[in-house]
């Protein structure tokens, strides 16, 4: 699958506040969460990992890396499995 979100979707933030961005796959369908609620999903099938692309966090491009983020990751996860919408908003 490709994985840079480029839906052609955008949502609004505040800058110089933290925000909470979840990408979630589980084999029929890539979501979008932004601090724990959904703003977009698309269609989208295929296994991770079945190429020689690299992950990349903050960057995208397989060569020459461009359109990098512009702000701080301050924690990152990777899970082998999907979350679900009730599982994001948790409290923590």
């Amino acid at each position: 699958p490709h994985w840079a979100w480029d839906g052609g979707s955008t949502a609004s933030i505040s800058l110089n506040t933290w925000h909470k961005s979840t990408i979630v796959y589980d084999h029929a369908k890539q979501y979008m969460y932004l601090n724990g609620y959904e703003k977009y999903n698309r269609s989208q099938t295929g296994n991770i990992g079945t190429d020689s692309e690299y992950l990349q966090i903050g960057a995208r491009g397989n060569t020459g890396h461009s359109s990098f983020f512009d702000g701080d990751i301050d924690e990152m996860r990777v899970s082998s499995v999907a979350r679900s919408a009730a599982w994001l908003c948790r409290p923590r």
